[in-house]
């Protein structure tokens, strides 16, 4: 796992294995059996490796979340049931898969006595071409209407400004990217 630098936003993550290890709420049976490279991980998030440990205060001072908050949320995903979320896109960032590897390992340090904790990437996805319309959208605000018509994959966002005009294949079908005035 690279724990080089991590955005800000994502340290809170850490903080909250520090203390779900602090408290020795960690299966280490199965960390040890089904897992590789948790100690670099344990050693970064307790501070051996860089003298920082990643405790509530720290993440804190760097997050905009009590500390009192995250200590209190991490005791409660060792305690019980937990969903770690993360969504779609954050890898296009600096240290944007961070928040992948750090799901997995969060849930990978649950208590096996506990019930276990589980990852999912992306709950309900937005922006699906030909997607069928849900009673119930999820934790969204409203949108309002695109007036934009034209649906370009994010992959493809380079392509399109290096070649106006051009065509590409998506879903399918041969598109044409627009022109830019």
């Amino acid at each position: 796992m690279d724990t080089g630098a991590p955005e800000h936003r994502y340290r809170v993550h850490a903080r909250l294995a520090h203390t779900i290890i602090a408290d020795g709420k960690h299966d280490q049976a199965f960390l040890a059996r089904y897992c590789t490279d948790f100690e670099p991980f344990r050693k970064y998030v307790m501070g051996e490796a860089d003298g920082v440990a990643k405790t509530a205060q720290w993440a804190a001072a760097i997050c905009d979340v009590p500390a009192e908050s995250i200590t209190t949320l991490a005791r409660r995903m060792a305690a019980s049931r937990t969903m770690i979320s993360v969504a779609w896109a954050l890898q296009r960032g600096d240290h944007g898969e961070q928040p992948y590897w750090m799901g997995i390992t969060l849930a990978a340090c649950s208590d096996r006595s506990a019930p276990p904790a589980a990852v999912c990437a992306g709950v309900r996805p937005r922006g699906h071409r030909r997607r069928q319309r849900v009673a119930f959208s999820g934790p969204v605000l409203p949108q309002g209407r695109n007036s934009v018509r034209t649906a370009i994959p994010v992959a493809r966002i380079t392509d399109m400004l290096e070649n106006p005009d051009g065509s590409y294949d998506f879903d399918g079908t041969v598109c044409t990217y627009p022109t830019f005035a």
